[in-house]
This record gives C-alpha cells, structure tokens and sequence, in this order.
C-alpha cells in the first residue's frame, strides 16, 4: 500500500511538473482524456535505491529539445551570469548574459558584495533577462562592506550551500532572516 501511494504521489508530481494542472484524486472531478493520455505516456521506472533513498526515473518523450542549462556557479564561473548587490539585504539582481536557461538552487550561497547570501528558492532564469529580483538571506551577521580584494556591488562565486537541516528549514520553509543567522552561529 505504501509502495503503491508513493508510485501515486510520483506520478502526480510528474504530471503537475508537466503543465498538465494540478490533478486532484476526487470522485467528483475526472481528468479531460487528453490530460490522461499525457499523464499515461510516462512511465516510473523501477527505484533506485541506496540506504533511505530511494529515486524514481521517469521516462518519457523530451518536451524541452534544444534547450541549454547551465548551473549558478557554471555561469558567475563563465561570466555569463551577473549576480549584483541592490542594498537590500533580502533581494539580489540578475542577469543573465548567456544564451542558456540558468538553474538556480534554493540555498547556494553566493559569496562577495555587501554579504555573503542563501538563495531562498529554486528559480529558472530565462536567456538575456535583465534585473531578476533574487530573493535572500544573508548568512555574515555584522558586515555590510566588501572584503578586501572582491567587489561590494557584484557577486564572484556560488559555490557552497547552506548546510544542515535547520539551516535548510530556516531558508526554504521558514524564511525567516533571524532563524538563518540563529542557524550561522
């Protein structure tokens, strides 16, 4: 039974992921047959599994062919990516030079302007956008400067993330600022 909810909640997830609608199980609502038929041409593969992880793959037709991905810390590393301070603590910008759709991770910390910051969500920043408001949080209670040798207006790296589960909670679910610098110290 558990296996079968958990094959359930992985389909759904999928098809929500897959602009299909948010698919309630309610016997009162049916799903339009072309929705099904979307949904009912994927497949879960079997788990993959080691220790208390377990991942489904899911497979079906490639819906975003000749599409480019890079990470946060691929483009600040290539220069195609401009994080910049906005003398908010809780909101960076950026812009993204490159050709490619950037993934942003909910805790990556990006290092340099004013404070060291904690990415709050998950994002995908389109190619060429300008000025995208990048919420925040800041994890250097106290400064409000650049460091020596790096720029105040402007970001050089996001190659860490926040770490722990408290941490990860007072980011991403909590986002309360006073809860991540209680999680810093």
């Amino acid at each position: 039974m558990k296996s079968q909810k958990t094959l359930l909640s992985l389909a759904l997830m999928a098809a929500m992921s897959l602009n299909i609608g948010q698919l309630r199980v309610d016997a009162q609502q049916s799903i339009s047959s072309d929705k099904a038929k979307l949904a009912m041409s994927y497949q879960i593969g079997h788990p993959i599994t080691n220790g208390n992880l377990s991942v489904f793959l899911i497979h079906g037709a490639d819906k975003v062919k000749n599409k480019e991905y890079l990470t946060l810390p691929e483009g600040i590393a290539k220069k195609l990516v401009v994080v910049k301070e906005t003398g908010d603590v809780n909101t960076l910008k950026i812009d993204n030079l490159s050709n490619a759709v950037v993934f942003i991770q909910s805790g990556e910390i990006v290092k340099g302007g004013r404070q060291d910051r904690a990415l709050q969500k998950d994002m995908l920043i389109q190619p060429q956008a300008k000025g995208v408001s990048l919420p925040c949080f800041c994890v250097e209670q106290g400064r409000w400067s650049g460091r020596a040798g790096e720029k105040s207006h402007q970001f050089e790296s996001a190659a860490n993330f926040v770490v722990g589960n408290d941490m990860n909670l007072a980011v991403k679910q909590e986002r309360d600022q006073s809860k991540v610098w209680s999680q810093v110290q």
